[in-house]
């Protein structure tokens, strides 16, 4: 989304609230990105620009709905993911460093819905699980152990020792 803050750089108003989605369709770069999980709501992005004596500054919280399967076990996963950003917001030909830490405003005007879709994509877990102590998958038999114990042996000798247990069991 476009927003003009020409009025907050030029200080006739000290902040500007920004509210708004972003649907489901225009964030496709996050469904394609979140490591197998699907965004099932739009992104709410609300926040605030401020200018506090010529440093204007954006503050912006950004959640979503999504779902996925758990990384060890398999079942549906769903939750919501939410995040908290701020940066730096600079007029175009005013700075003379790296510009990558600031949300540059060409003509008064900044657009903030990559910056909220990078940190989203930053920020969301790597993988999803249905419970931190999640077991996961017998490796045998892919039973879910949660499920409780499906009979597999716990200990398997490998192949290559066979030969040494039969010497054991004599």
């Amino acid at each position: 989304m476009i927003i003009d803050i020409s009025s907050v750089l030029t200080g006739e108003k000290l902040s500007q609230d920004v509210d708004y989605k972003i649907e489901k369709e225009d964030a496709a770069v996050l469904s394609e990105n979140l490591f197998g999980a699907a965004v099932t709501s739009p992104v709410t992005v609300s926040g605030n620009i401020k200018n506090n004596g010529g440093c204007v500054t954006l503050t912006a919280a950004a959640s979503f709905d999504y779902e996925g399967e758990c990384a060890r076990c398999l079942d549906p996963v769903k939750g919501s993911f939410s995040l908290e950003l701020t940066r730096t917001v600079a007029a175009a030909g005013t700075l003379t460093g790296d510009e990558e830490d600031y949300i540059i405003a060409e003509e008064g005007k900044i657009d903030i819905d990559g910056e909220i879709c990078e940190e989203l994509l930053l920020s969301f877990p790597s993988k999803l699980l249905c419970d931190e102590d999640c077991p996961g998958l017998c490796p045998k038999c892919g039973k879910p152990k949660k499920e409780g114990k499906c009979g597999c042996p716990e200990k398997e000798i490998d192949p290559r020792l066979k030969i040494l247990a039969q010497l054991l069991e004599k």
